[in-house]
Order: C-alpha cells, then sequence, then structure tokens
C-alpha cells in the first residue's frame, strides 16, 4: 500500500472510531484508553489495539502526544500535549481515568528510547503495553508469569478482564522454585479466573523466578502466546541503573507485545 493511500485508510479509520466514541460517550462517562504518541511513526498496531480493547471494554480512546509531530493535526479533541510528561503521565491517568496506556515502538528500537518510555510509566497504577510495529493486536491468548514475587498476584485482575471481556485464553506459568509462594500465587490468580467463565490452563516453567520472564518472551511465539503479561521492575537496583531493567531487554526481544504492571509500593513491605 502507498504512503498516501495509507494516509487515507489511517484517517479513515480514526474518523470512524471517533464517530463511534462520540455516540458512547453522550451514553454515559467512560474510562480512557490512551496511545502515546513518541515520535513521527503513527502507531497503527497500538490504534489496532486501542480500538479491540475499546470495543470490548467499552471504553473511548485519547492520544497523548509527547512532542508535536505531524499526527497532532489528525486529530481532534482526543488528543493533547502536556508541558511535562515525566511527571504528568500519572497525574493524567489518575485525573481522567485512564485505564491504559500504549507504547508502539519501531521493531528495532534503542535501548535508551525504551528506557524513557518504561521511565515515565514508573508512577503508573494502571498497565501499559509495548506493542511493535510488526506485530498485530491479539489478545486471544495471554501468557501470565508468576514467580515468589507478591506483585505477581495484582496480574490476576488483568487476566480476569482480559478473559472475561476479550474472551482470551489465559496460561498461568508458574516458576520452578523450591518455595511455595509461585504456587501459592498461582493458586490466588486462579481463585479469581474460577469466578468467571475464563478458559484457562497452568503450567510449570522450566527457570526460576529470576529466569521465567525471560524463558516466557523466549518461547511466546513456539506456545502462541498473542501477549504476555509480566511486572515491571519494583526499585531499580544499580544493575538495573547500569544495565537497564529486565524488562526493558525483554520488550527488545519479544515477537509479541508486552503488558506491564507496576508493583504497588505501598501494598508491600521491603523485606518480602
Amino acid at each position: 500500500m502507498s504512503s498516501d493511500n495509507r494516509h487515507k485508510s489511517t484517517k479513515k479509520a480514526i474518523r470512524k472510531l471517533f464517530f463511534t466514541l462520540s455516540l458512547r460517550k453522550e451514553k454515559k462517562k467512560m474510562r480512557r484508553i490512551y496511545i502515546v504518541v513518541h515520535n513521527e511513526e503513527f502507531p497503527e498496531q497500538a490504534l489496532g489495539a486501542a480500538t479491540q480493547m475499546s470495543e470490548q471494554f467499552s471504553q473511548e480512546v485519547r492520544w497523548l502526544f509527547l512532542e508535536e509531530t505531524k499526527h497532532l493535526a489528525l486529530l481532534p479533541e482526543y488528543a493533547s500535549l502536556p508541558n511535562d510528561i515525566t511527571n504528568s503521565l500519572a497525574t493524567i491517568a489518575e485525573t481522567n481515568d485512564a485505564s491504559m496506556f500504549l507504547f508502539q515502538i519501531p521493531d528495532r528500537t534503542k535501548a535508551k528510547q525504551i528506557q524513557r518510555l518504561l521511565n515515565i510509566s514508573r508512577e503508573l497504577r494502571v498497565p501499559y503495553l509495548f506493542i511493535k510495529g510488526s506485530q498485530k493486536a491479539d489478545f486471544s491468548h495471554i501468557a501470565v508469569s508468576v514467580s515468589f514475587l507478591e506483585e505477581d498476584k495484582e496480574k490476576a485482575t488483568f487476566a480476569s478482564a482480559f478473559g472475561r471481556f476479550c474472551s482470551s485464553r489465559i496460561t498461568l506459568i508458574t516458576a520452578n522454585d523450591y518455595g511455595s509462594k509461585a504456587q501459592m500465587h498461582t493458586n490466588a490468580i486462579a481463585t479469581l479466573l474460577d469466578k468467571f467463565p475464563i478458559v484457562y490452563t497452568r503450567t510449570k516453567a522450566e527457570k526460576d523466578s529470576f529466569g521465567i520472564d525471560k524463558e516466557v518472551v523466549s518461547k511466546a511465539h513456539e506456545q502462541g502466546f498473542s501477549m504476555i503479561m509480566l511486572s515491571a521492575t519494583r526499585e531499580y537496583g544499580l544493575d538495573d541503573l547500569i544495565f537497564g531493567p529486565k524488562e526493558r531487554g525483554l520488550i527488545q526481544q519479544s515477537l509479541v507485545p508486552i503488558l506491564l504492571i507496576n508493583p504497588r509500593g505501598d501494598l508491600y513491605a521491603l523485606c518480602d
């Protein structure tokens, strides 16, 4: 498809989406899914993902620009350009009842560009999705890694939401640990999933809690996962500051979109 035809197709898709949203908006106040535009590449796959979730979760789509781009002129009042995105992303989420943020990145993205997006997302209490330009939005089969970390239990709420509203098949992958915490957390997630007609399976990873996320990402295509749900790093240590947190490398390597969930710092003790 030529660039002109793609541009026209994109404008048509945007107008159709906003017309649908305007009809919904008249009926009730809705939560918002934000597409974050951070470069000149139009986030076509992020738009596809947001459109699907908008329909399935009955939410509206908004656009958030980190800087002025040529795409800003395409969008009506659904777009905004904050002055200080570092401090305002979490505030935007709280004041505008945001349910999710979507970042589309090129297939070959430099680590520092991903780190920039991770940094501005550190304070978010809602999930945020990384999807590449070559990846299609597909929520049919979601992998959920479960380790000994307490925060992994928070994935239950989001896994159940995708299972209920998107008819996603959920695969719970438990870390192969000597202790019982990972198994206990998997049981806790399964208890919530059992309350709804959600199709899910449980399996055990080959790696322990320190290697499970890398294993899930490396086997995603082989196992037929369409999206992976991971916990972001709770606190950056010296290695994370020098070499980057684990999720940065996993986002670069992954062949499928990755949904990140920030640990809630107010819910956990430092010694857990």
